[in-house]
């Protein structure tokens, strides 16, 4: 009962908030269809635990590339809100056990605490899905779809993000999920997380600036090609 009303509420974090990052909503067939296809992937989680929320990122990706036929952006997105669901796990803990002083294996027993829990970090992931959608609405992160080498540098990042997060996740399983072993990893992923804002913004900057340099070379190309046109039309119009 605890490990579906868990799962359920993961399921949902990661339904919302792949619309919420890719600022598309489903229609209720797709969202239907796709919130019933994860669903499936439900008994998962009391069999193979954390690794189930792979699946549930490959059918939202494939949700996402029904919809915008982009196979790189809708990766890029489904294993986004992984890493979101990560990182507000890590926050939740924080929040709710560091600093309330309760015990994770106690706590982690309880149906209403693991209730509240799972709620907290459906907000997390919600609050942090919007903060980076309206990051990404400032950037326009549709002009750099058309620029395929950035997409596929942050699709990189993206990648290698959640391979550690889940590398440690696995090895804070091996040792048993202990309070000394969650304090690591929230440490761990907060200092990561903040590296990788800084890789991120850095990234879009450079590459903000780069196409508006080659925007501007267009403009200057096309004010080159407009001269030489007038300046043609002015010799025939001399000829006459």
């Amino acid at each position: 009962m605890l490990g579906i009303l868990v799962g359920t509420i993961q399921i949902l974090a990661m339904f919302f908030g792949v619309q919420i990052l890719a600022n598309s909503k489903y229609n209720k067939l797709e969202g239907a269809g796709t919130l019933v296809l994860a669903l499936c992937a439900l008994p998962l989680f009391g069999l193979i635990k954390y690794w189930a929320t792979f699946l549930l990122a490959l059918i939202l990706a494939i949700s996402l590339f029904i919809k915008n036929r982009r196979v790189i952006y809708s990766i890029s997105i489904a294993l986004l809100t992984v890493i979101l669901l990560v990182v507000s796990d890590s926050i939740t803990n924080l929040v709710l056990i560091e600093m309330s002083g309760l015990d994770f294996q106690k706590a982690s027993s309880s149906l209403f605490s693991r209730l509240i829990y799972s709620l907290v970090m459906f907000l997390i992931v919600i609050g942090l899905a919007l903060l980076i959608r309206k990051l990404l609405n400032h950037f326009r992160l549709e002009r750099f779809i058309e620029y395929r080498k950035y997409g596929y540098i942050l699709f990189t990042i993206i990648v290698i993000t959640v391979i550690a997060f889940y590398v440690n996740i696995y090895a804070g399983s091996m040792a048993g999920f202990s309070t000394r072993v969650l304090q690591s990893n929230t440490l761990l992923f907060t200092g990561y997380v903040l590296v990788l804002a800084v890789i991120v913004t850095i990234i879009l900057r450079v590459a903000t600036r780069e196409i508006q340099m080659q925007n501007q070379k267009q403009q200057m190309e096309q004010l080159q090609e407009y001269v030489e046109t007038l300046e043609v039309l002015h010799k025939d119009m001399r000829v006459f």
